[in-house]
C-alpha cells in the first residue's frame, strides 16, 4: 500500500520479496529439495538485503564516553603517573570540544570529584553525558537509561494525607516560575522575518538570537536559577519535601531509620547549594575565555580577562588568570576539596548508624547515636554554608572587576 501516509517504501519492499518467495515456494512444491533451493536463493539474498535495510546496526567501535575516561581517572592515586597520563588523554580527547560546547574540562573534574565514591552512577546527570563517535567529534548525548537491579518493591498502600495548604503551596511556587519564564522569553525574545521561498534567516538575525540566548543564561546565573533540569529536579524534590508538615523527633526502634533519612536529605541539600554554587561561578570563569556573545552578563556587559586587575577575598589578592597560584578557580577549587571530607565523614557517619542502628537497644542509646550523627551533618552544614557564601561573594567580585561595555 505504498500510496498509504506513513507507508515505508523498504518496508514494502522486504514485503513484495517475501511474497514472492511464497508463490515461488508453492509453484514448485513437486520439484527437488535442492532445484527449489537453488531457484529461491537469490530471492531470499534479496530479502536478507531487504530487511537490514530497515534496521540500525551498532558501530564497530563504540563511543568513548567522557563520564567513563572521568571515572578511569578519578580512580587513580592523586598525583601518580598513571593518573597524570590519564588528564593528559582526557584533556587530548575532550578539552577543545568540551569548551566549544561551553564547557570547562577543570571545572568538571572538580564537580566530578565532589560527588565521586568509586561508582560511576554517582556522576550520571551530574556530568554532562559527552562522548566521542566515529566521526572523532565530541557531541553531547542523552544521558543513559540505568537498569534495575533489585527486585521491585510492593507500593505502599497507605492513603496520602497532604493537606490542600501544602499542595497549594508547591503548586503556587511552580506557577509563579513558568509565569516569569514566560514574560522573560517574551521580552527578550528578538523579533525576525523569514523568507516565504526559503525560510532562511539572515546572519545578523542568527548572531542576534546567539546574543539573547547568551544574555538568558547570564540572567539566569545571576539569579541562581538552576543550571540544568537535574538540579532543577533536586531542588523541587527537596522544596516539596521542606513544605510538608513537621514530624515528631523519631526515637522508637523502627522509626529511627526515619531520622537518619532526613540527615541523608539535609546532606543532599548542602551538597546541592555547594555544587549549585560552584557552578555558577564557574561560569564567569569559563565565560571570561570566549568572544561575544558567549561571554555576555546579566547587565550585557561582558567578563574579560585583565591581567592587571586584582581584587580581595577574604584577606587575599585574587585574579581571573588560570594558570597563576592566586587564580581565582585554583582558589576555589581549593576551598572546594577542603570541605569534601567532612561531606564523607557525615555519609560514613549516616551509612554506619543505619547498618548498626538495631543495635541500640535503650533509648538513651539511640539519642547517642542520633545525636553523634547530628553533629557530623551540622558540621557539614556550617562548611557548606561557608563555601556557598566565599563563592557567591566571588561571584560578584569577578563581575564589578572583569566587566566591561560590550561596545
Amino acid at each position: 500500500m505504498s500510496d498509504t501516509t506513513g507507508a515505508s517504501a523498504k518496508f514494502n519492499a522486504a514485503l513484495k520479496e517475501l511474497l514472492a518467495i511464497k508463490e515461488s515456494a508453492i509453484a514448485g512444491v513437486e520439484k527437488e529439495i535442492t532445484t527449489l533451493i537453488s531457484e529461491l536463493k537469490p530471492e531470499l539474498e534479496a530479502l536478507e538485503s531487504n530487511i537490514n535495510s530497515l534496521l540500525s546496526f551498532l558501530p564497530d567501535t563504540p563511543d568513548i564516553s567522557f563520564i567513563s575516561e572521568l571515572t578511569n581517572f578519578l580512580g587513580l592515586p592523586a598525583g601518580s603517573q598513571s593518573s597524570l597520563n590519564a588528564l593528559s588523554s582526557l584533556t587530548s580527547q575532550f578539552g577543545s570540544g568540551l569548551s566549544a560546547a561551553g564547557q570547562d574540562l577543570n571545572s568538571l573534574i572538580s564537580l566530578a570529584k565532589t560527588a565521586f565514591s568509586g561508582d560511576i552512577n554517582a556522576l550520571a546527570g551530574l556530568i554532562p553525558n559527552f562522548g566521542i563517535g566515529p566521526d572523532g567529534l565530541v557531541k553531547l548525548k542523552p544521558d543513559n537509561s540505568g537498569l534495575p537491579d533489585k527486585d521491585p518493591v510492593g507500593e505502599n498502600t497507605g492513603n496520602l494525607s497532604t493537606p490542600s495548604a501544602q499542595i497549594a503551596l508547591v503548586n503556587n511556587v511552580i506557577a509563579n516560575a513558568l509565569t516569569l519564564a514566560a514574560k522573560e522569553v517574551t521580552k527578550n525574545l528578538p523579533t525576525t522575518t523569514l523568507s516565504s521561498e526559503s525560510g532562511d534567516i539572515s546572519s545578523a538575525a542568527k548572531k542576534e538570537f546567539d546574543k539573547q540566548t547568551a544574555l538568558n543564561e547570564a540572567i539566569n546565573v545571576k539569579n541562581k536559577i538552576a543550571p540544568s533540569p537535574q538540579v532543577q529536579k533536586m531542588i523541587n524534590a527537596i522544596s516539596t519535601n521542606s513544605t510538608l508538615p513537621p514530624k515528631a523527633p523519631l526515637i522508637s526502634p523502627d522509626e529511627i531509620l526515619e531520622q537518619l533519612k532526613s540527615f541523608q536529605e539535609r546532606v543532599t541539600v548542602a551538597s546541592k547549594n555547594v555544587t549549585f554554587s560552584f557552578t555558577r561561578t564557574s561560569t564567569l570563569f569559563v565565560k571570561s575565555t570566549r568572544d561575544f556573545p558567549y561571554n555576555i552578563l546579566a547587565n550585557e556587559k561582558v567578563i574579560v580577562t585583565n591581567d592587571k586587575k586584582r581584587y580581595s577575598l577574604e584577606g587575599k589578592s585574587l585574579g581571573l588568570e588560570s594558570k597563576s597560584p592566586t587564580s581565582s578557580s585554583k582558589f576555589l577549587t581549593t576551598r572546594l576539596r577542603s570541605i569534601i571530607p567532612s561531606k564523607n565523614f557525615a555519609n560514613n557517619a549516616i551509612r554506619n548508624a543505619i547498618q548498626f542502628h538495631s543495635r541500640a537497644q535503650t533509648e538513651s542509646s539511640r539519642r547517642a547515636l542520633i545525636g553523634g550523627v547530628e553533629n557530623r551533618v551540622v558540621e557539614f552544614e556550617k562548611l557548606s554554608a561557608s563555601f556557598v557564601e566565599v563563592s557567591d561573594k566571588m561571584f560578584d567580585e569577578l563581575e564589578k572587576t572583569y566587566a566591561i561595555d560590550s561596545q
